[in-house]
């Protein structure tokens, strides 16, 4: 199986999409959400970022943080012991579709 087609949030966000829009999208607001969001969502939120990346741009490093993100903290999960990367990015660098992507998760899915 090929993972890049196998992710079905993205697939259904990516249909909620399509077409014009019917409301005003506040790149303001969906920062205020995105900031509330907690681990499993903020995870959903990149792998969001990730698929889109993956199936729209050019990419010769998969392990490339897509969109001139940067990874602004590192630290180890007491469980696993995995090094786990905290990653930032600018809404100014995401593609208008994916920011609309978001901003529909956001409404959706974070209370």
């Amino acid at each position: 199986m090929n993972l890049i087609n196998s992710y079905p949030l993205y697939d259904t966000l990516i249909k909620d999409v399509e077409g014009p829009s019917k409301s005003r999208l506040s790149k303001k607001e969906l920062l205020k959400k995105l900031n509330k969001l907690d681990e499993n969502h903020r995870d959903s939120i990149y792998l969001l970022i990730k698929m889109y990346f993956l199936k729209h741009e050019k990419v010769n490093n998969v392990f490339e943080i897509p969109y001139k993100g940067t990874s602004i903290k590192s630290h180890t999960d007491v469980n696993t012991s995995e090094i786990l990367q905290d990653i930032q990015f600018d809404l100014q660098h995401l593609p208008h579709k994916l920011i609309k992507m978001l901003d529909v998760f956001c409404k959706k899915y974070c209370n």
